[in-house]
């Protein structure tokens, strides 16, 4: 898969994610428990269980690009261009690859 659908993909997987632990965190306050088997605990729970496969490299990436939008360019000082694109398309299909064995 190019990097570019990778990057599509994962941002929709965080957009979700997001929603869900939204939903989480408001039927939570609502009614002072959450519902651990509801799908958007379970998408929470998959997201959360694909990251945990990641090693400490690929999560600073993921983290950083995706979860948390760290400042632009942050890995400039880590990286040359060309080793980071690298190591984020890798970084990428592992997350896909491991969200897809989870969660479908």
């Amino acid at each position: 898969m190019k990097l570019g659908k990778m990057d599509v993909a994962v941002k929709e997987i965080t957009k979700l994610y997001f929603l869900a632990l939204r939903n989480i965190n408001y039927n939570s306050f609502s009614n002072g428990d959450f519902d651990e088997y509801s799908p958007f605990y379970k998408y929470y729970k998959d997201v959360e269980a694909a990251f945990n496969n990641l090693n400490k490299e690929q999560k600073r990436l993921i983290n950083n690009d995706y979860f948390h939008q760290a400042y632009a360019y942050w890995w400039i000082s880590l990286y040359k261009k060309n080793q980071y694109i690298k190591i984020k398309k890798a970084s990428l299909a592992d997350f896909l690859e491991a969200f897809h064995a989870i969660h479908c």
